[in-house]
């Protein structure tokens, strides 16, 4: 039987994991969009570093060298529990998709904006980590995603047309880091 603490880091663990520590398209196109929203909108260091986070994580595959061998269904086991390794397996998928969170707030003009963006990652951030609690889920394989994926397209958009709207055109040739 599963205790409560291995319940909520295989939620945590199947939620986050496969987002910050392989390559996802989705996580991908939205990292790059908050680099240069955040790029063009501060030139606060702490926002930038946050921004990059994100970015480092979906292009460097530190999930290999990094990862003593995680599972979907969790990465803590009661032998490594303790280990310090352990806990930078834990910590860190959250620690990058949390400065992602923080860096869209600092991505927009209007704050109401980069609220609602932060809430679209948190909502799918949460509704996946409640459907990954229960072991009963992974029949369903990685369709159980789509409301975390709509979560980071949604940000993903939003921070399209906030680029766009700062003067930025996909076709222009522009850069958005000036």
């Amino acid at each position: 039987m599963l205790t409560l603490f291995d319940r909520l880091q295989i939620g945590y663990s199947a939620s986050l994991f496969p987002f910050t520590g392989s390559f996802s398209p989705s996580s991908f196109l939205f990292a790059v969009l908050l680099v240069m929203a955040v790029f063009r909108r501060t030139s606060s260091p702490a926002a930038r570093l946050m921004a990059l986070a994100p970015l480092a994580a979906s292009v460097i595959p530190w999930q290999a060298a990094l990862f003593e061998g995680p599972t979907w269904y969790g990465i803590l086991d009661i032998d490594r529990a303790m280990s310090g390794s352990a806990r930078v397996e834990f910590f860190l998928p959250g620690f990058v998709y949390l400065c992602g969170m923080f860096a869209a707030l600092f991505a927009f003009e209007d704050r109401r904006k980069g609220w609602l963006a932060w809430y679209a990652l948190g909502a799918g951030l949460v509704t996946k980590m409640v459907m990954a609690f229960t072991p009963t889920v992974w029949a369903s394989g990685d369709r159980t995603f789509i409301t975390m994926y709509l979560g980071i397209l949604c940000a993903a958009l939003m921070l399209l047309a906030e680029l766009m709207d700062t003067g930025f055109h996909i076709w222009s040739g522009r850069s958005a880091l000036s």
